[in-house]
């Protein structure tokens, strides 16, 4: 049965307690040290969000590298935990990206990635270092977890490659992570597409369109074949569990679609007119303090039977929170 979105808004509204005063916000580890690994290493951890969706903006880190050497690293996500899939690359999203350059090992240094949004709920997390090596601190029981009232990290293990190689377990991460609790709107793309007879199928964001109560949101959908007239867009309010099983994102090659992933969960699924291979998604934001906060996700699944047997390919995903 089609629920509209409109009315997925309003049940889930409805069932959140939001409070009623929101301020930036950050979630600091530890910078203790005292063990690291090298360039290509990365941090695999457990992230639960508290009953509101987090608008992540950026990290401190501990890189290991002599001071002003410049690095970056690559934010990655899967759903509910890393736990059983450290050495699953297919089972990760990377989410976000971003360069700084190295304060020494013990101090921060601050990294500006892309921003993204976790829904409340739980996800694995995985930083991974490009430049540099990181600092990290051997874990005890005690000392793994790290919580305020809006997010939980329980703390983790090390990599030696990427999804692969030697596993150190217990390695606590050393970082903050930032958030943007203000109440101010955002939307960003994550994931990849997967080829189509009209090229790599793309969702975007219009520049003047954002997800801000009140005002109309808007998705350009590119690259579609020509000869197929629908595109379908589905819309979700997670992107870390599909139903009770933890399986996001969902790898689809096995059903005839190669290179294609699910992204989200959808709730809702919306009819697009593919004209001449393009589209556009457009919906009505509601002018309600009570969606303030609210994670919202998107995904195109594209129509197309030269594409492969199974005659869809699948875009990127997109996810916000709605602000005023």
């Amino acid at each position: 049965m089609k629920v509209s979105f409109t009315n997925c808004l309003g049940a889930l509204a409805l069932a959140c307690i939001l409070p009623a005063t929101l301020s930036a916000q950050s979630i600091t580890t530890t910078f203790a040290g005292g063990n690291g690994g090298s360039s290509l290493w990365g941090n695999l951890f457990d992230i639960t969000v508290k009953g509101k969706s987090l608008h992540i903006t950026s990290f401190d880190v501990n890189a290991s590298a002599a001071v002003n050497t410049a690095f970056s690293i690559d934010v990655y996500i899967t759903s509910k935990t890393w736990v059983g899939k450290d050495a699953a690359a297919a089972k990760w999203v990377k989410v976000a990206t971003g360069s700084g350059k190295s304060a020494g090992s013990g101090t921060k240094s601050p990294v500006n990635t892309t921003d993204f949004v976790l829904a409340p709920g739980s996800y694995g997390m995985a930083i991974y270092f490009t430049g540099s090596g990181m600092s990290y601190t051997n874990g005890a029981t005690a000392t793994t977890v790290f919580q305020n009232k809006d997010v939980s990290l329980s703390l983790g293990i090390s990599k030696t490659a990427f999804f692969g190689g030697s596993t150190y377990n217990p390695r606590v991460w050393n970082g903050t992570i930032y958030y943007d609790t203000t109440n101010a709107p955002f939307y960003g793309t994550y994931g990849v597409s997967c080829k189509g007879s009209g090229g790599v199928p793309a969702m975007t964001p219009t520049k003047a369109s954002n997800l801000k109560l009140g005002s109309p949101f808007i998705i350009d959908i590119t690259n579609l074949p020509k000869a197929e007239k629908l595109v379908l867009m589905m819309t979700g309010f997670r992107n870390n569990a599909f139903g009770a099983a933890p399986i996001l994102p969902l790898e689809l090659t096995g059903l005839g679609t190669p290179g294609c992933n699910l992204y989200i969960e959808p709730f809702d699924f919306k009819a697009l007119v593919n004209a001449a291979g393009t589209s556009k998604f457009v919906t009505g934001i509601p002018n309600n303090s009570a969606f303030l906060g609210i994670a919202l996700f998107h995904q195109c699944i594209v129509f197309d039977k030269a594409a492969n047997k199974f005659g869809m390919t699948f875009t990127n995903a997109g996810g916000g929170v709605l602000g005023k």
